[in-house]
């Protein structure tokens, strides 16, 4: 059961990374979650994560964007 469920918590992330790829402004937390159907905590719980195994993300404090 624990394969299963960091199996899907990888699959997430690589659907994040991806969608913050194809974008080239940014994009809210808030849109970002909506989008990919998870509430806002667990994006920004999955950015934290990326940003700490060494992905280069930015967060725009001003626009709100990341």
């Amino acid at each position: 059961m624990e394969t299963e469920e960091r199996g899907r918590q990888i699959a997430r992330h690589w659907r994040v990374l991806k969608r913050l790829e194809m974008l080239h402004y940014g994009i809210t937390a808030e849109d970002l979650a909506q989008e990919l159907g998870y509430s806002k905590r667990t994006i920004y719980r999955d950015l934290d994560i990326l940003q700490q195994v060494g992905f280069p993300l930015e967060r725009d404090r001003s626009s709100g964007n990341i």
